[in-house]
């Protein structure tokens, strides 16, 4: 069985990838120029990729703004991954999701394929429901690296084994004035009511 790494970079996980990252893109009824300019020369936009994934050279693009609607009026402004960004991701997350998702702890929601904010509100709900009568929540933001030196990467042995795997995130991009970032963290209680 070829490691993680090739399993990421083979041309079929590249292609679903990209599929994925297209079909998610239309879910808002609105066509990217980014995609579309992407999926003008796919083939060879995809075997560019894969070659700089292949030889090390790969760095995450910046990413830009955007604004989206929210549902009380106004509007949201978030930071959309480059098109490649997007594809790495959803190729990583395809290889490494069942390994990494067997050392997640049962109440972590978060980036969880077929897990939503419903899920957590339900359960959470049910917890109320059965007693449990304060929460913890908590807000942490550090880089990727981080991420995936500290967090369920690294617990994952056949992830953590592939160092090629892991080389991308071990990279910042170029453009950051300081490196590591220091995580920071926001906590709070509250209490659970009926």
């Amino acid at each position: 069985m070829p490691d993680l790494f090739e399993q990421v970079i083979a041309e079929a996980t590249l292609l679903a990838a990209w599929r994925e990252v297209q079909v998610n893109d239309l879910e808002d009824g609105r066509v990217n120029e980014q995609v579309v300019a992407y999926s003008r020369d796919l083939f060879a936009n995809l075997a560019s990729l894969r070659a700089s994934l292949q030889g090390g050279t790969y760095r995450p693009n910046p990413v830009y703004a955007m604004e989206i609607p929210k549902q009380s009026g106004g509007k949201r402004l978030i930071a959309v991954p480059a098109v490649a960004d997007r594809i790495v991701e959803r190729a990583l997350m395809e290889v490494i999701d069942e390994h990494i998702d067997a050392v997640l702890l049962p109440w972590s929601y978060a980036y969880r394929r077929g897990l939503s904010v419903e899920d957590a509100l339900h359960d959470l709900a049910r917890a109320r429901d059965d007693g449990a009568r304060w929460v913890v929540r908590a807000s942490m933001s550090w880089s990727v690296g981080s991420a995936v030196r500290g967090g369920g990467v690294a617990s994952c042995p056949r992830c953590h084994a592939s160092r090629r795997l892991l080389a991308p995130a071990h990279r910042p991009p170029e453009d950051l004035a300081a490196w590591p970032p220091t995580p920071s963290t926001m906590m709070n209680t509250r209490r659970l009511d009926p």
